[in-house]
């Protein structure tokens, strides 16, 4: 019987160990492989809207400046010292409203002189009536032609005559409103002499104002008596009101402008006299292809609408005709189709899409 040596037998024993390290492992120990999920492509949401053939609007930009419809300078006929002195600048009247006064003691007497003469013509004129057969204070017992022989005897129409002077003469000194509106330029006050003539302040309309804007002579060809405008009040916040052009001064000046005034239709004290404003006339060409603004993607400098049909979106360029702040009418695509205005920006032509709700 042969021995082997001891280390061949340690050699063998590693081995073995080494085999059984190195095996498979069981397939009961293994988890099934997950199947991949299919993903489904998303396609881009779009917003559409119809396209609409109507009278496109066409905008003309000027600057122009706020005016009183109504502005007096309010002056007093005659010279004196003020009285009294009843509003400030700034002050909202009313037509008929008392603004100031003048001393006026001189022409008060004389009114009452005048008023004596009237009644004393009367006391005359009914003593003449009963020496001619008339009623005592009936002037009407008397014939016509009689009455106005004995009214000149008693000097009746003088009295009423210096009576409708001296009262002339005492409105004079009292200076009332002829319109509603705002006092400005106010530059006297009570107690200060006033010269007959002399303007003591400027009274502007509240309820009536224009603007006063200019255009150049083939824009002017555009606008007619009538025709609707806008007026931008350039503040903080920017309000808008609307109006209507009611004069356009046929003369052209020296640098190719001529003058248009704008009546507006409801202004508010925030429109103050000599204000800038801008100033949009508005006309209308008829049977036009109109769009928003949005609608239109620059590409490549060809301005491109997207139009839906089908879940895809279709590539047109178009001619651009006219345009104002918010649309364009344009040449390229017909009424009625549906044009891509949101999500449009990045789009391929034919690219799928969906409506976004």
């Amino acid at each position: 019987m042969y021995y082997l040596p001891k280390w061949l037998l340690c050699v063998g024993w590693a081995s073995l160990l080494w085999c059984g390290g190195c095996a498979a492992p069981s397939s009961s120990n293994t988890s099934p492989q997950k199947s991949a999920k299919e993903v489904k492509a998303v396609n881009l949401q779009v917003k559409v809207v119809k396209v609409e053939k109507r009278p496109f609007r066409v905008e003309m930009l000027s600057n122009g400046k706020i005016l009183a419809g109504e502005k007096s300078r309010l002056q007093f006929q005659q010279s004196g010292v003020i009285e009294k002195m009843m509003v400030s600048n700034g002050s909202l009247v009313s037509k008929g409203q008392l603004i100031a006064s003048l001393n006026s003691e001189y022409q008060q007497v004389a009114l009452q002189q005048a008023q004596y003469q009237v009644q004393k013509a009367e006391e005359i004129l009914n003593r003449l009536v009963l020496e001619f057969g008339g009623n005592d204070r009936d002037t009407n017992s008397v014939k016509p032609r009689l009455l106005r022989d004995l009214k000149i005897r008693a000097g009746y129409y003088d009295a009423i005559a210096n009576l409708k002077l001296a009262q002339l003469n005492y409105d004079k000194t009292i200076l009332l409103a002829p319109f509603s509106g705002i006092i400005a330029d106010l530059t006297l006050h009570r107690f200060n002499h006033v010269s007959q003539g002399e303007a003591i302040c400027t009274l502007l309309s509240t309820h009536n104002r224009l603007a006063e804007a200019y255009l150049l002579e083939t824009e002017l060809r555009a606008v007619a008596i009538n025709q609707p405008a806008r007026i931008i009040l350039g503040t903080l916040e920017p309000k808008t009101y609307q109006g209507y052009v009611s004069t356009v001064n046929p003369i052209i000046n020296e640098e190719g402008l001529a003058k248009v005034q704008v009546q507006v239709n409801q202004p508010d004290l925030a429109l103050v006299e000599g204000m800038s404003v801008q100033v949009i006339f508005d006309s209308f060409i008829p049977n036009q292809v109109v769009v928003p603004k949005r609608a239109i993607v620059d590409r490549s400098g060809k301005k491109i609408i997207f139009t839906y049909s089908a879940g895809r979106a279709k590539w047109n360029e178009v001619k651009i005709l006219y345009e104002n702040s918010e649309e364009m009418a344009v040449e390229g695509i017909a009424p009625e189709d549906q044009i891509i205005v949101e999500g449009q920006l990045n789009l391929a032509p034919d690219a799928a899409v969906e409506l976004a709700e």
